[in-house]
């Protein structure tokens, strides 16, 4: 992995768990441990970890009292959101010029 001694923890788990994916799939013999265990390159691995956390995350959102807390707070968003809008335009803005040859403010 080319890693340096403060990478360890990474190389670390990033090992554990190609050895943890490979030893699920039972493998018969040592030959088939060691190709499941070369299949499970650290990019591998990590797109894995990326799809289980991205399917852990799509559940989450799902989840009741995460429904409940947005339910809770929207009215408070939307406010905060109308006063964000009111404020800008009290404050006024500028528009840029552009001419033929440059920008002018």
């Amino acid at each position: 992995m080319r890693a340096a001694a403060e990478d360890f923890d990474k190389v670390f788990d990033v090992v554990s768990d190609q050895i943890r994916r490979a030893l699920e799939k039972l493998p018969e013999t040592f030959e088939s441990l060691k190709s499941l265990l070369n299949s499970l390159s650290y990019n591998e691995i990590i797109r894995q970890r990326t799809e289980e956390r991205s399917y852990r995350e799509k559940w989450e959102l799902k989840a009741k009292p995460i429904q409940d807390l947005r339910e809770k707070i929207k009215p408070q968003i939307i406010e905060l959101i109308k006063q964000n809008r009111i404020n800008y335009l009290i404050a006024g803005t500028r528009f840029n010029r552009f001419t033929s040859k440059t920008l002018v403010n």
